[in-house]
């Protein structure tokens, strides 16, 4: 056979080959990548297209030595195989950019879901919090519901928001002493919230919540009861103002009154709720008990 040829179809199923590989790696997805990451393939194939160049020159040329012919072909494939490898690394790099988290979540957009969800309270709004934990971005969320408090001070929404979303860092706190920096900057926020409407529900209900976890030396259950009682006085002053969460009052308190030995009081509580709600599942499952 024509040496020329010989040498000429040898580099020509090479160059094949490594054409190949690119193309038998792309994925459907690899369709639509951003021109930053297809860069790198528009490039092989260039490259691809001035080796073939090279390849009709030798066809003339025609080496006459073996040697000569093997050093070709060798530098030939080696500069092949480099492209596809940096073709292949750059796309590498594009997929992970693309698919980390961190980078696609926005703080302030986020904050802005949270208030229009109805609650930034992330035991009842667990799946965004969960987004924002996953993107490592707790820390700079609860910052932007604080500036969001400072900067509508006269907001009694704005503070119990900032209120809620310190509930999400408790969550996550690991020392003692970082629980109790958060709970003490949680009750303020709830204090902030009721000197600008004292009947604001969710801050009282949160507030009177988040005591009954206070250690009983610090006075704070004792003080959840009274919230408690002033949440039911102003829900049945005011019963238009209708809150989801209406008869989780009286539910919480009669617990309250079970735990201390009044069972009489709390039986009391939940059937006095129950009058004002009678569709409630919860009370209507521990007043006739």
């Amino acid at each position: 056979m024509n040496p020329g040829a010989v040498i000429a179809s040898s580099l020509f199923l090479s160059l094949v080959g490594a054409y190949g590989v690119v193309q038998l790696t792309s994925s459907p997805a690899d369709s639509e990548l951003t021109p930053a990451t297809a860069d790198p393939t528009a490039a092989l194939q260039d490259e691809i297209e001035a080796l073939r160049q090279e390849i009709q020159e030798l066809k003339s040329a025609r080496p006459s030595a073996p040697a000569e012919r093997a050093t070709v072909t060798a530098d030939l494939d080696a500069r092949i195989a480099a492209a596809v490898a940096e073709a292949l690394a750059n796309r590498g790099a594009g997929a992970t950019d693309a698919i980390d988290p961190s980078k696609d979540l926005n703080v302030d957009a986020m904050v802005v879901e949270l208030v229009e969800s109805g609650t930034v309270n992330p035991h009842v709004n667990q799946v965004a919090w969960e987004k924002i934990a996953q993107a490592g971005k707790v820390d700079e969320v609860v910052e932007a519901f604080k500036r969001r408090a400072e900067e509508n001070p006269e907001s009694a929404d704005a503070h119990a928001d900032y209120g809620e979303a310190i509930g999400a860092k408790l969550m996550h706190a690991e020392s003692q002493m970082d629980q109790m920096k958060l709970a003490f900057a949680q009750d303020s926020a709830y204090d902030k919230a009721l000197e600008a409407d004292s009947s604001h529900w969710r801050a009282r209900f949160n507030k009177a919540v988040s005591y009954t976890f206070w250690p009983a030396i610090t006075g704070k259950p004792a003080e959840a009861v009274t919230h408690f009682q002033t949440l039911m006085d102003q829900q049945e002053a005011n019963p238009a103002a209708g809150h989801g969460g209406y008869d989780q009052t009286y539910l919480m308190l009669g617990n309250m009154y079970k735990q201390q030995g009044k069972e009489a009081e709390a039986k009391e509580v939940w059937q006095r709720g129950l009058r004002h709600h009678p569709d409630s599942g919860a009370l209507k499952g521990v007043a006739g008990n």
